[in-house]
């Protein structure tokens, strides 16, 4: 009872009281301002912490002080207080460091993907972000054009040797939030940025830019442009030879823009609509793309990019609908080598024919030796180290496979993408936990990323965690993506029998709309390998765009085991 007079004699409590209040209104403050400040996680968490200690040295200045006033520091109380500073700066000091290192904000690594990306170069000279230029046009519908204008002056530097250049997806994670560029440039790691707008008025095509060093924030180039719009590729090629000679590489006479795409302004602007829609990835957005890569073509037949745009199309059907391998590879190969006849080195169309060589042909050593081939003039296109990290999958090389994403991820974090290819990596090995980090990294970036969504699903159930696969698999459902059954009968198989009935359900459902390797999948986790071999055979026979995943999906281990498995892998 002593003490509890003391807190009262010593006005302890009311300090404190006082000191919450305060605390409160600077949090809500922080709350709305923040963003208009660019105010990061890293900060808030910073305030955080700072306001927790004021709360401990509030209670030991009132316990010694509350009475009066005028009492000298103690021994005690100094060390109490100089504990307390310690404590609440070391706490600053790690969680700022630790945002350095990868916070959680959109477009930068995560805590999980930075802790394998730690070897990444620092910052140089040459360190590059071309951010998305601002649309200033009458028409808001001309997003598309400022967008694409962006992603090819991005992808023309980025072959400029001696220039390192953060991918399209990394610089357009940022786009529409309020957070000052000089910050995105830091979040991506590069010393200077890139930034303008586009303005489209008649046939005339208005382009301001500017080049800004990260550190001083010194303009170190500005330009602007006022030309027909049909003269887009000469603007991009004065702009970026400008950039070049500002940070002072050597460029080749011929920057390439010419080849890979065309004079017409209206095929040009149908292959931008197509490519906008191909990244959105649900089935109905790669019809509409398929129908706009076609028209650009029809207006130029000899556009290498729109090609290339068409063969990914083509490649990436079967990962998310049920259309058969058999229907649309062909197709993608042919656009691809169309392509390469207009552009022999376009490293798009080139790594499309890479990825065939795998998943249709089955032929890994080709594969293995096409996407070498490429990397040495595409090292900068992530979605080529992705890939080829998938065949050295296959083919049983997961360190290299490890390393070559990890150089994917530094390149593109902000790609959902990439962070579920690296989370499959950890899977592989058994390490779920780490798998899981990056696959909620992906989920951050694109709640409905389905690649992601399909592989988290399998980890969901095998740690027991059906609320998340049944969740994950009814958006799946909900996004025209082959799902083994209703998801509907499987919540109600399982809530009425158990795991093994629900299991059996989606390994045998007739009409199931599942490739065949799925049900592989669930039949070995049933003990069922005849079942699982089975559905493997018939994989192989229709050249299921999952088949070949039968070197490394966890489920499969038992197979693997099977003397039967060297057949299936005879002809890899």
């Amino acid at each position: 009872m002593s003490f509890l007079r003391d807190l009262r004699r010593r006005k302890v409590v009311q300090w404190t009281a006082a000191y919450l209040a305060g605390a409160w209104i600077v949090m809500q403050l922080l709350d709305v301002l923040g963003p208009r400040w660019g105010m990061g996680d890293e900060l808030a968490r910073s305030v955080d912490i700072l306001l927790a200690g004021g709360l401990g040295i509030v209670l030991v200045v009132s316990w010694f002080h509350g009475e009066k006033g005028h009492q000298r520091v103690g021994i005690a109380e100094a060390g109490l207080l100089g504990g307390l500073l310690l404590a609440t700066g070391v706490g600053v000091t790690v969680s700022l460091r630790g945002a350095d290192a990868g916070g959680g904000a959109p477009g930068e690594p995560g805590e999980a993907a930075i802790r394998d990306e730690r070897e990444a170069p620092v910052p140089g000279a040459r360190t590059l972000a071309v951010l998305p230029f601002t649309n200033v046009s009458a028409d808001p519908e001309q997003e598309y054009f400022s967008d694409g204008l962006t992603e090819e002056l991005l992808t023309v530097l980025a072959r400029i040797p001696g220039l390192q250049v953060a991918s399209r997806t990394s610089s357009f994670a940022f786009k529409g939030q309020a957070v000052p560029p000089e910050e995105v440039a830091r979040r991506l790691r590069v010393s200077r940025f890139v930034e303008g707008s586009v303005r489209r008025y008649g046939d005339r095509l208005r382009v301001s830019a500017q080049l800004i060093e990260v550190e001083s924030g010194f303009e170190l180039w500005n330009g602007s442009y006022d030309e027909p719009a049909g003269d887009w590729l000469e603007i991009q090629d004065r702009i970026a030879r400008a950039i070049g000679s500002a940070l002072e590489v050597e460029l080749a006479e011929d920057l390439g823009i010419a080849g890979r795409t065309t004079r017409d302004p209206e095929a040009h602007d149908l292959y931008l609509q197509g490519r906008a829609a191909w990244r959105r990835r649900s089935v109905e957005d790669q019809r509409e793309a398929l129908a706009l890569f076609e028209q650009a073509l029809a207006r130029d037949s000899t556009y290498a990019l729109a090609w290339a745009g068409l063969a990914d199309t083509y490649l990436i059907f079967p990962f998310y609908s049920r259309v058969p391998t058999g229907d649309v590879f062909p197709a993608a190969r042919a656009a691809a080598e169309r392509a390469l006849e207009i552009d022999p080195g376009l490293v798009e169309a080139r790594t499309t024919l890479a990825y065939l060589r795998a998943l249709f042909d089955h032929d890994l050593e080709a594969s293995d030796r096409a996407f070498a081939r490429v990397l040495e003039d595409g090292s900068w296109y992530a979605t080529a180290l992705k890939w080829y990290s998938d065949i050295l999958t296959f083919i049983g090389r997961d360190d290299q496979a490890l390393e070559v994403v990890r150089r994917a991820v530094v390149l593109d974090p902000a790609s959902a993408n990439n962070q579920t290819i690296l989370g499959m990596k950890f899977l592989v090995t058994g390490d779920q936990e780490t798998a899981l980090e990056y696959f909620d990294r992906a989920l951050q970036l694109d709640p409905d990323f389905p690649l992601t969504l399909k592989h988290a699903s399998w980890v969901y159930w095998s740690r027991g965690d059906t609320a998340r696969f049944f969740h994950a698999r009814e958006r799946l459902e909900s996004m025209g993506v082959p799902v083994e059954a209703p998801v509907a009968e499987v919540r109600a198989a399982y809530q009425e029998a158990g795991p093994e009935a629900a299991m059996r359900l989606m390994s045998d459902a007739p009409g199931g709309t599942a490739v065949p390797m799925e049900r592989a999948r669930w039949r070995a986790l049933l003990g069922d390998l005849d079942g699982a071999f089975e559905s493997i055979y018939q994989a192989r026979e229709v050249r299921d765009v999952w088949y070949i995943f039968v070197t490394y999906y966890p489920e499969l281990e038992a197979v693997r085991r099977d003397p039967r498995y060297e057949e299936v892998v005879a002809g890899l």
